[in-house]
């Protein structure tokens, strides 16, 4: 489906963004879940194949995937978690990410590969956005059109209208499932922190190459650390 409004080199500023994404919003059906329907609506202003939202705040290196529209984005943001580096993070750290896959061959392309069971996408954009001031996370798009990636600031821009229509909605409805997915990571990083006597980075780490090994998502991993009996004495 071709973008709503915008495109590539059509970046027009946070106004229209916001009108174009209302106007994909009333077309696309909503459901229960409010942050997968507007990154199925941006999927739709944007014209790519896959759309995803992800909090990350870097100053506590909190993270939680809001969304994502399809197996190749949620494979995407799960390469991420296990390798502690890629689009998402970069994007983070205040970098607009264009990244051509079939080119530089990043090395988290064999886990998208392996937990999508599709080929990487051949282009990836990654940008960071803000609910008012303050960092929110990040919007993770691919396509197989580079046409549609180049003008990161119109992407930047519909990500900032999402952020905007989601929080427009008290937290407890798009935000408690992001935190309860993310607590079996947590409670696994504590649980090798004790064990390992070391720092939560060093943990997460730990948790991580395991993850890695195993070819499995952080999420697989931990669960494996919670569920394996413990001498307490």
């Amino acid at each position: 489906m071709p973008p709503y409004i915008g495109g590539a080199g059509m970046g027009m500023g946070p106004t229209l963004a916001l009108a174009a994404l209302i106007s994909a919003a009333v077309q696309t059906p909503q459901g229960d879940d409010r942050a997968l329907w507007l990154c199925e609506s941006a999927r739709r202003v944007l014209g790519v194949d896959g759309v995803s939202l992800s909090l990350m705040r870097r100053v506590s290196g909190s993270r939680g995937l809001l969304a994502a529209t399809d197996a190749t984005s949620a494979a995407m943001e799960a390469a991420d978690d296990v390798l502690g580096t890629g689009p998402t993070h970069l994007a983070a750290a205040g970098t607009r990410v264009v990244l051509r896959t079939s080119a530089t061959a990043p090395p988290w392309s064999a886990l998208v590969t392996l937990f999508s069971g599709t080929a990487a996408p051949s282009w990836v954009v990654a940008v960071a956005v803000h609910d008012g001031t303050e960092e929110f996370g990040t919007l993770l798009v691919h396509t197989e059109h580079p046409a549609l990636v180049q003008d990161t600031a119109w992407i930047s821009d519909v990500a900032e209208a999402v952020v905007v229509m989601l929080t427009a909605q008290a937290a407890e409805v798009w935000l408690e499932p992001a935190l309860a997915a993310g607590d079996s990571t947590n409670r696994a990083v504590g649980v090798l922190m004790a064990e390992h006597r070391t720092s939560a980075t060093t943990a997460l780490d730990l948790l991580r190459s395991r993850a890695f090994s195993a070819g499995t998502r952080l999420a697989d991993a931990a669960h494996l650390v919670l569920d394996t009996p413990r001498d307490n004495h």
